[in-house]
């Protein structure tokens, strides 16, 4: 019932698509620019009709009319009920959405390019999309990374954590009560700094592999003293001891008071954390190589930090 051209106009104007029984509706694109690695989706909301507003979303790519979709993620999307005005401009950047628009923003792993890209949504606020059910929303963005024509991505192996147990770990700041070892070690044995008041604790890691782009963090709880728990990360990178840090990301860890037995081994993939176990996990956007990691913890539950 809306032109199909407002669901990536760069505005909150609204894109309304009837469910015809046939499976979850959407839009299929091909870019201006036929070579993108897409590494996210973001979903702005329209003026009117939250019942509306998908809640769940499947991104798809594939080269060329020929080729089959293959699902590049999948997931839940988090909208809440409160509207944009109609028609506004959406002033987005590559590392962030527009924060002064409601929206959801989900982000994921990928390194395949696509010329095209199909998004569909199998489930709004009213329920799973069936006949007559109708989804809507203001805009979608798919952020992610543009690459020249002819570009050859270099050989990459996803991994569940690039800190393999047994790289070398020191501690950051502060002072410890328990072993380095144990904050990358595989298992949810707790790892405890006692803050210095000389900055942010935490561990700097060099890999034992010491090629490698992070794109996310992972925190799995301790056994003991929730109050402890990270609040806030800061990841940063750098290549060799005479480098300057630079800072990969930071932002906020939702960790519950849930605890995790000690001494159990986390079994995560390089797509999903251990869901059998209390944890956190935020991605981030990053395609710079780093040989060393400092991971540092600038705000906890209280003054003392373990995880």
């Amino acid at each position: 019932t809306h032109t199909t051209a407002t669901a990536i106009d760069g505005t909150t104007d609204v894109y309304q698509v009837h469910a015809d029984g046939t499976g979850a509706p959407g839009f299929q694109v091909t870019p201006l620019w036929p070579y993108s690695i897409v590494q996210g989706i973001r979903v702005y909301t329209p003026y009117n009709g939250h019942s509306r507003d998908p809640m769940k979303f499947i991104v798809e790519g594939r080269n060329g009319d020929t080729e089959g979709w293959t699902i590049i993620a999948e997931g839940d999307l988090g909208l809440t009920t409160e509207r944009n005005p109609s028609g506004m401009a959406i002033e987005s950047t590559p590392t962030e959405p527009d924060m002064a628009k409601i929206h959801d923003e989900v982000l994921f792993q990928n390194t395949v390019m696509y010329s095209q890209y199909r998004v569909t949504f199998p489930e709004a606020r009213s329920g799973s999309v069936a006949y007559g059910t109708i989804v809507q929303f203001g805009e979608v963005e798919l952020p992610g990374l543009t690459v020249p024509p002819g570009y050859v991505l270099p050989t990459v192996t996803p991994v569940s954590t690039v800190l393999t147990p047994g790289s070398t770990v020191v501690r950051v700041r502060g002072y410890n009560t328990h072993t380095t070892a144990t904050a990358i070690d595989g298992t949810t044995d707790v790892y405890q700094v006692h803050a210095d008041g000389t900055g942010a604790p935490g561990f700097e890691v060099s890999p034992l592999w010491p090629y490698s782009i992070v794109q996310g963090i992972r925190v799995y709880t301790p056994h003991n003293g929730h109050g402890r728990d990270p609040m806030q990360f800061i990841v940063e990178g750098r290549n060799g001891d005479t480098e300057g840090w630079s800072v990969i990301a930071l932002g906020d860890l939702g960790l519950t008071t849930e605890r995790n037995p000690a001494g159990t081994p986390i079994n995560s993939s390089p797509s999903a954390p251990d869901t059998s176990l209390v944890h956190d996990e935020v991605l981030f956007q990053n395609t710079v190589v780093y040989s060393q990691y400092r991971v540092t913890f600038p705000e906890a539950r209280s003054a003392l930090m373990a995880y």
